[in-house]
């Protein structure tokens, strides 16, 4: 199985997680709460990103029991500037995929309105040329 690869955010917790004993001291929370701050400006998918990241070292944490790490680790990403920058970010994304959907249908749209060949009816006359299914002489057995 290929793990996805984590956000350079990765290596500021690392180094906070390092100085801690149990749960990060309040100068490790802020230097990791500025790291997600600076991606929240602008939110793009970075941002995605870097919360994907902080949310899988939470759950390797919550599995080699530093459960207390995890959680503040979890309410860092889970702040209102955050998720309202996330938000900003599915909503750009959104209007990029609907401009897109109306975009690929004005472009099929000269396929409209204009009728191609159609296969006759069971009554209508044969076309000129054709042939008959009935006079190909298909072998009994192959």
């Amino acid at each position: 199985m290929h793990e996805p690869e984590l956000h350079p955010i990765k290596d500021v917790i690392s180094g906070v997680i390092g100085d801690g004993e149990g749960k990060l001291s309040d100068a490790g929370q802020a230097e990791i709460r500025a790291a997600i701050d600076a991606l929240t400006k602008e939110p793009t998918h970075e941002l995605m990103h870097a919360v994907a990241s902080v949310f899988a070292i939470a759950d390797f944490l919550e599995d080699q029991g530093a459960n207390a790490i995890a959680q503040q680790l979890i309410a860092m990403v889970d702040a209102k500037n955050v998720v309202d920058a996330m938000k900003a970010v599915n909503q750009s994304v959104s209007a990029t995929i609907a401009d897109d959907v109306a975009n690929t249908g004005q472009s099929f749209s000269h396929f409209t309105d204009k009728s191609g060949p159609v296969a006759p009816s069971v009554d209508a006359r044969a076309p000129k040329d054709s042939v008959k299914l009935n006079a190909l002489d298909f072998p009994k057995r192959l």
